[in-house]
């Protein structure tokens, strides 16, 4: 009986989920030594941002991705067009909503998928509608039983963590609200680092008034930056990279936003 449980701890799906949960108090972890000229098997997966424009110029979303931009430009759109694309590639995803009622969300879902309900894709999808009060601890432990045994990688989408920080602080001061928005960025990038990116996150945010992430921490420890702005052409969004740490960044240009299909329209000389 040991070793059946042991067996099946080692599968992959309870290795993600035991990983992210060390990840939560990383303390006294063991220093892992290398050397520059260890051949390398594996490297971090990735996932389709969609937008195909941030997707061409850095080869997709991997690690910790954190999506900004300023209320009502469609931040969540791509979370969920992420989501999407994650799941049709393999990715258990877990998309945390904190934003939208129960049937928006699921609304968003079905025309990211064109109103087809592939069940290939949406067996690999849940959503956890949150409210007042969620802790990593729970989080993780509602999270556990939706993560298969064959699991080989795991996407958590959070929209949006400035949301979700807010309904969980009780102490009083702005100091809470931003040690644990801390909290929560120092626990996606150490799951993301421990995994070699199996766990990737996929972080909703805000723009501050000066242009950058707000609380700037996502942006320190992210491996990527979508920053969305106000076009100056009417009912259009700029996307831009400001920040990447495998590939190039750069602007994406602009986009209109197509809600009723769940996709973004590149403003050029053809639709990508």
């Amino acid at each position: 009986l040991a070793l059946l449980r042991w067996k099946i701890e080692e599968l992959p799906g309870r290795r993600l989920v035991r990983m992210l949960r060390d990840s939560m108090n990383p303390v006294g972890q063991e220093i892992d030594i290398s050397a520059p000229d260890e051949m390398v098997i594996e490297h971090s997966p990735s996932w389709d941002t969609g937008i195909p424009a941030v997707d061409l110029m850095t080869g997709g979303g991997q690690g910790m991705v954190v999506v900004a931009g300023q209320p009502k430009l469609g931040k969540s759109l791509v979370g969920v067009s992420a989501a999407v694309n994650a799941a049709r590639m393999g990715w258990r995803v877990i998309y945390v909503n904190a934003e939208l009622t129960r049937g928006g969300q699921i609304k968003r879902f079905s025309n990211a998928m064109r109103g087809e309900m592939d069940h290939a894709i949406v067996s690999q999808i849940h959503i956890a509608n949150v409210g007042p009060g969620l802790t990593m601890d729970r989080f993780v432990d509602e999270i556990d039983p939706l993560v298969e045994f064959d699991d080989e990688k795991v996407l958590i989408v959070l929209d949006s963590i400035n949301r979700i920080v807010d309904l969980a602080v009780t102490e009083d001061g702005e100091s809470a609200y931003w040690k644990l928005l801390r909290d929560w960025s120092n626990w996606a990038m150490t799951s993301r680092r421990v995994s070699e990116g199996k766990i990737s996150w996929l972080i909703v945010s805000e723009l501050a008034a000066a242009g950058h992430v707000k609380g700037r921490t996502l942006e320190y420890v992210a491996d990527l930056v979508i920053r969305m702005r106000d076009s100056d052409i009417m009912d259009t969004v700029n996307i831009d990279v400001p920040y990447s740490r495998y590939s190039r960044s750069g602007e994406a240009g602009d986009h209109t936003r197509d809600f009723a299909r769940g996709r973004f329209i590149y403003l050029g000389n053809q639709v990508i």
